[in-house]
């Protein structure tokens, strides 16, 4: 019943929070820290990609994917 009523809309919000939850572990998890936690707003993801604040949602479902 319940998924019964759930769109592709709440499913994709869903992949999108599970994959930014991952991520934002895994920098913790490499003692890297989130573009959030620094003064200007840029970090360097635990792939070696420089992230900012602005692009870091892109990065993460481009280089990270959604599973």
């Amino acid at each position: 019943m319940f998924l019964s009523k759930r769109t592709e809309a709440d499913f994709q919000e869903y992949r999108h929070h599970r994959a930014s939850t991952a991520w934002k572990y895994a920098m913790w998890d490499a003692g890297c820290k989130l573009p959030t936690q620094v003064a200007d707003g840029r970090s360097t993801c635990f792939c070696g990609v420089v992230i900012g604040i602005t692009d870091m949602d892109a990065h993460i479902y481009a280089a990270h994917g959604l599973s």
